[in-house]
């Protein structure tokens, strides 16, 4: 763990002397394929030469300028000093150069354009975070490219770095890339489509039940075949719960609050009106560190934005209750999607963040232990009863 000093003038910085050095082979391929000229660092020199030339001319200054080597035995002509102002007839200078960054996006792994953040191995290889993800999954990864040594889990090291300087470069060029997913003609700038990614409808459905099986990850391409496997893999596994007779009794709140992700779902509801399975999920979450539980319904199919849910909390068996008024919580608001995001896990602990971060019905720890104490026999300080959670299709 030697700390090393660096050697420019001005600078008292230190460094670990046994840290990996890593390259940026991307920065490289652009100005290579887009024929960038850069200027000799020499001080008495005026040439400008190819970035694909400049170790070689910079060798060949040096030696000139020690006397080792006559300047008419430089193998540089006149045309290198202006650089290589030959392009193609088809392609201006700029297009060139916006194609070099498109291409150098592109993931050495799936081949996709990398969404930020960009990320690469110590020899500047691009491998996008959905297939580090992937590589997390197998014993000493390497680098598709150079088969060098890519633990996506030992970034403080640097076998996995950032590319920031490819990110700000395709920011700042106003890269526009396409959506990776076949069937999506959506073309966006770089910075957005991570976020893109996570929403867009021709991503690949993870089926979440699969996952807490212990089942590989189980991708369908459709809402259709996700549908039809799940009514043919996990819905008969289910007891049909009517949407309007959904209880929690005090135990499972209990339990809800002592688990690690304290999540509830019912995964066979049924309308109550027609008594047909619905591709509808209510579920409730508890949050330990704000001590609140989120209500909310997830529907299995295309999100319509024009639909609504009527969510309804009330204590289980209060109209019993000394002939008592009705207590109840109600709100209306759109699902959220069974689809987790592209870049995540297929488990519980990602559906229940992306319940956080939808619409929800949040009831607070104290509200919802009130309500059990209401629902139970046996007054104010029994905490027994039940809580009933109710869904209306269509906000009725």
């Amino acid at each position: 763990n030697k700390l090393l000093t660096c050697p420019n003038k001005n600078c008292e910085v230190s460094v670990r002397g046994d840290l990996p050095l890593s390259t940026n082979a991307s920065l490289v391929s652009i100005a290579n394929a887009a024929g960038v000229t850069v200027p000799c660092r020499s001080k008495n020199c005026d040439w400008r030469v190819r970035h694909a030339d400049l170790a070689r001319h910079e060798k060949n200054c040096f030696l000139i300028r020690k006397g080792i080597m006559n300047p008419t035995a430089s193998s540089f002509s006149d045309d290198d000093k202006k650089g290589d102002e030959s392009t193609t007839e088809t392609l201006t200078p700029d297009e060139l150069a916006t194609e070099s960054i498109r291409d150098a996006l592109n993931c050495s792994l799936c081949n996709h354009v990398a969404p930020a953040p960009i990320m690469q191995c110590r020899n500047g290889h691009v491998v996008c975070y959905h297939c580090l993800g992937r590589l997390r999954k197998f014993d000493d990864p390497i680098c598709p490219r150079c088969s060098i040594a890519l633990d996506p889990s030992d970034e403080s090291n640097g076998t996995v770095v950032r590319n920031l300087q490819l990110e700000e470069l395709a920011t700042s060029a106003k890269i526009i890339v396409p959506c990776r997913h076949e069937g999506c003609e959506v073309q966006l700038a770089l910075s957005d489509l991570a976020a893109h990614l996570e929403v867009c409808e021709h991503q690949p459905i993870k089926c979440v039940h699969c996952t807490v099986k212990g089942i590989k990850d189980v991708a369908l391409t459709s809402w259709d075949a996700m549908c039809d496997h799940y009514r043919e893999e996990h819905l008969p596994t289910f007891p049909p719960t009517s949407l309007d007779k959904m209880v929690i009794d005090a135990n499972r709140i209990e339990s809800l609050q002592t688990m690690t992700f304290g999540f509830l779902t019912w995964n066979h509801c049924v309308d109550p009106a027609t008594g047909d399975a619905v591709d509808v999920f209510p579920g409730v979450l508890y949050h330990k560190p704000m001590d609140a539980f989120y209500f909310s319904v997830r529907v299995m199919g295309p999100l319509n934005p024009n639909a609504s849910y009527r969510l309804k909390v009330e204590p289980g068996g209060v109209e019993r209750i000394n002939g008592g008024p009705e207590a109840c919580i109600t709100a209306s608001m759109p699902p959220t999607s069974y689809r987790v995001g592209y870049l995540d896990d297929a488990t519980l602990a990602t559906a229940a963040r992306m319940i956080r971060k939808g619409p929800c019905l949040v009831l607070s720890g104290p509200t919802v232990m009130h309500m059990l104490k209401v629902s139970a026999d046996g007054g104010e300080n029994d905490c027994g009863g039940s809580l009933c959670f109710s869904v209306a299709l269509g906000g009725e």
